[in-house]
Formats: structure tokens, sequence, C-alpha cells
């Protein structure tokens, strides 16, 4: 397609907002295709495309163009980035300004440089140890497939429809998808899909597979009681109702007002009404839930570092620091939580980190503890990238013996 300077000066407008404002890099775009109606379909896919991209490399881009761009420069340094991009791709890149004055051969010849594997796959020093000290040998595949763009997984709600009136409401509508198993379906070609008759009327919903993977994990029963301690939005959530059969009750707790009152619609989408909703803030008392629940799932605030093909810009707002605080919120949350849980109950705890730190040690540590000396561990997994195209996901089962 056609380069026009808007559409580029769209993309530097956007990654200034991402890496010196601090902006999210889904609601950046988000915002950016909303911002000219008269973009058309290639338009806006370019320009997500290229944010992504750079968000991706950016690391990778910038020490190949010689600067890293600055909120004190101007923005030129910001398109010598993008024409590192395009030559990576093999691309040609516009013949307007200021792409005219760039030197291609310089740049062709910075880019056959050999590179540390953090600077080739573009992880900032601090966080390439870290995972290396963490994964030892089975970090670089790990950071290498987190590079990767993520496929498009969908969960079929069976609580409307069936996988084979999912899948041909799909193909109708232009969607054509592959089948994981029973009610997981990949997408053949990305594609949006919430103006769909189909996802509209809660036939499906978009989730990773890892992520249903934890669901599956948790093995709630029909008529429970069920507490989803960190709820979101709810994806998991859903997923719990419909595998109880909408019977039972879920309460969906979380400190976030606005996600949860995006689960309500999501629930009245779906068709659910077991879910209650719980806002935790300074007026929630955490005894009046003290061992009430069949099953309590704990899908823990965490660094993301799973859903880096997801969310790239995680690589770039990720502290050393905002690890340790992590950890410190996650031990907090497992002991408040885990009394919510009743004797012969169970309890599940998730992250959709990689990294030890914030899975299996957390586990270790909570058993150790006070709260945790009232349970017995029964089974954890680990789910890496690079080993069945998820999410990076960690889950482990828990039974509260008294």
């Amino acid at each position: 397609m056609k380069i026009f300077p808007n559409l580029v000066e769209a993309v530097v407008l956007a990654l200034s907002r991402i890496f010196h404002d601090g902006e999210k890099a889904d609601r950046v775009v988000q915002e950016v295709l909303k911002s000219n109606p008269k973009w058309g379909s290639r338009d806006r896919r370019f320009i997500a495309d290229q944010i992504y991209e750079v968000v991706r490399w950016y690391r990778f881009l910038y020490e190949v163009w010689g600067n890293e761009p600055n909120s004190d420069r101007d923005s030129f340094d910001w398109y010598g980035v993008l024409a590192v991009l395009w030559l990576k791709q093999g691309k040609k890149w516009p013949d307007f300004s200021p792409f005219d004055q760039l030197d291609q051969g310089d740049l062709e010849s910075k880019i056959s440089r050999l590179y540390s594997f953090a600077i080739e796959n573009s992880y900032p020093e601090w966080l390439d140890a870290y995972g290396r000290a963490q994964l030892e040998d089975k970090w670089e595949t790990t950071a290498i497939k987190l590079n990767e763009e993520q496929n498009v997984y969908l969960r079929v709600n069976s609580l409307k429809a069936t996988q084979k009136e999912v899948i041909l409401a799909l193909k109708k509508e232009g969607v054509e998808v592959d089948v994981i198993d029973d009610l997981a379906l990949k997408l053949k070609t990305r594609k949006n899909l919430q103006h769909l008759k189909s996802y509209k009327e809660g036939w499906f919903e978009i989730q990773d597979l890892g992520s249903q993977m934890i669901g599956r994990f948790a093995a709630v029963k029909p008529n429970s009681l069920v507490i989803d301690a960190c709820a979101g939005a709810g994806g998991k959530t859903l997923q719990l109702a419909a595998q109880m059969n909408n019977s039972g009750k879920i309460l969906a707790m979380d400190i976030h007002a606005v996600k949860l009152n995006n689960l309500k619609e999501r629930s009245y989408r779906a068709g659910i009404h077991s879910v209650n909703t719980y806002l935790v803030d300074d007026q929630f008392k955490y005894g009046d839930y003290r061992q009430m629940a069949d099953d309590v799932l704990i899908d823990a605030p965490c660094s993301g570092s799973g859903v880096i093909r997801r969310q790239p810009d995680t690589k770039w707002k990720l502290t050393s620091q905002g690890i340790e605080e992590i950890r410190k919120n996650q031990q907090e949350i497992l002991a408040s939580y885990s009394q919510f849980v009743k004797p012969g109950g169970h309890l599940v705890y998730a992250t959709c980190s990689v990294f030890p730190s914030e899975n299996e040690e957390q586990v270790k540590n909570f058993l150790a503890s006070e709260a945790g000396e009232y349970f017995d561990f029964i089974a954890e997994q680990t789910l890496l990238p690079q080993e069945k195209d998820t999410d990076g996901f960690y889950m482990a089962k828990m039974a509260r013996k008294r």
C-alpha cells in the first residue's frame, strides 16, 4: 500500500505517547484509530501494525539508528527508527521528508552487525539478566517466542451455542477458524470480531488458550459457591460460570469498579445470571466471606511477562523494583483471600507471568506461612509460550484441610 505522511505522523505521535508519556500501547492504538474517520481498514491496519512492531523491537531499532528517541528532541529519531524497522522487514521506506534524507546503505550495514542477545531481541539489560536468572536455559527460547505476534483464540460459550453452531455462524460472517478442542477455536486470520452478530449475542468469548486452561484447571462444579478474587473484566469468571452450567453462585471481586462494570455487561451478553460483583474498597470486610467458598480463584496481579506477545510495551514499563512490589502484593493477596476457602474446599493461585519468583516460589512461601498452614499442595502447571502457543501462565491448586 502507498504510505502517506499523515499515516506516519499518526504512528510517530502514538509512539511518543507510549514511550514519553507512559500511556498503555493498546489504549493509545484504540484512540488513534478512532481519531480520523476517513482512514480505511488498510490505513488502520498499517498504523496499528507499525506501532506494535516498533514497541516490540524498540531497543534493536534505536540501537541500529544510533539514538533513542527523546522527548527533548524533535520527532526525527522516530522517523529513523521506522526506517530501520522497514529495512529489517525488507520493505522500502517512503520518499517524502525526512526519509529522503536518510542513508540506506549506512543503516543496512548497521543492521547486519552482530549484537548481544538483549539488543537483537529487544529487551532491557536488567530484564534479560532477570529472565536468565529465573528461567536459566529456557529464557532465550521464551524471550524469542514472546516477540512473536500472538494468535487469537476463542472460547465457545456452551450456555448459548455448540461449537458447531459457532463455527457455522463465524463462517457465514467471513471468519475461518481451526478447532483446538471441544470449546477452543483459533482464528486463521486476525480480524476484529466485536461487530459480529455471533459475538454480540454472546456465542463466544475472545480468550487465550492458556487462560482457558486455568479455568479448566480450577475444575469447579455445578451448584458451588465460587469466589473469583481478582476478577478484573471477568474472562475467567464467565468461563467458570459456563462450567457450572449457570448454577450455584460466583462472587467476582476486584479493586477496579470499571472492570466490574465491564464484567456485568459481559455477563448479560453471555446469558449468565450466577455472577455477583463486589468492589474491594476501604469498606470491604474480608471476614464476611471467611470459609464460605467451595473454590477460590486468585488470578493475581503480576508482572505480565507471560503476555508480552499481546502487550509488548510491558518490556519497557516493567522495573526490577516493580516486580518486587508485585511479589509483596501477591503475598498479601494470598494471605487475605485464602481465608475465604472452607474446609475441604480448593484454592487456585494463577498468574500470567513466566517467572518462578511470582509463581512456584510464591506458592512455596505461602504454604510455609501462618495463613498457608491450613492448606495442602495438590498440583501445579506452568505454560511457556514456546511449548503450547499460549500466553505464559502458571497455576497451582491447594486444598484446605481444616
